[in-house]
């Protein structure tokens, strides 16, 4: 029979014993869920400027049409619903007689058309978040249901424009998940091609960039 003491003793270590067993228990590792990839060939290409001409006061060089808009929707995980917009809009706003060129604007967005969509920003007024080939899009961005891609506007506060190839970050949330995905474009002065883009089918805690396994 244990002595009072020795119970004391015997439960102390059952608990020892057990809080060790619960600590070295195994976390199970994150679901790797499948990316859905696209690949858009043959590429397309699409723009809102026919032409760019020297303005004939000479005060520099204009994007024309003035009153330009085309859109296309992107369906991420190829389910039948677009999921985001990319549109590229020209427009003449009259600001100065004496320098015209600057009523002249351009603008190249993406919207979320679905209220659980985001695009990875930076900074004050939602500038789309350029990421390079392997760069992680993870919760750590700052997301909004929308970003300016390029802007060519003198009166905004801010300019944004990409040369080349280039990743941005998008998100889909659903049953409370975030599904991390990806789109590459490629501009070439005011021509932009839809190369691919990708997302993983479940919620993760990010993807990279190009990422499609």
């Amino acid at each position: 029979m244990f002595k009072p003491k020795n119970i004391h003793l015997f439960f102390l270590s059952s608990y020892i014993l057990a809080s060790c067993l619960k600590d070295k228990v195994p976390v199970p590792p994150e679901i790797k869920y499948p990316i859905r990839h696209t690949e858009y060939n043959p590429n397309e290409t699409f723009t809102c400027v026919d032409t760019i001409i020297q303005h004939p006061s000479g005060c520099g060089m204009i994007a024309l049409p003035a009153d330009s808009s085309v859109l296309r929707n992107i369906d991420l995980d190829a389910d039948g619903i677009a999921d985001f917009q990319i549109s590229c809009t020209s427009w003449y706003q009259t600001l100065s007689a004496s320098f015209p060129c600057v009523n002249y604007n351009t603008s190249y967005a993406i919207t979320a058309l679905q209220n659980n969509g985001a695009i990875a920003t930076t900074g004050t007024y939602n500038e789309v978040c350029k990421f390079a080939v392997n760069d992680s899009i993870n919760l750590t961005a700052k997301w909004h249901n929308s970003a300016s891609i390029l802007l060519h506007v003198t009166q905004a506060p801010f300019v944004t424009d990409f040369n080349g190839l280039c990743y941005f970050g998008l998100k889909l949330t659903r049953n409370n998940g975030n599904w991390y995905g990806w789109l590459k474009l490629e501009k070439s002065l005011y021509d932009i091609s839809l190369i691919s883009s990708a997302i993983r089918l479940g919620p993760s805690s990010g993807i990279r960039a190009g990422q499609i396994e």
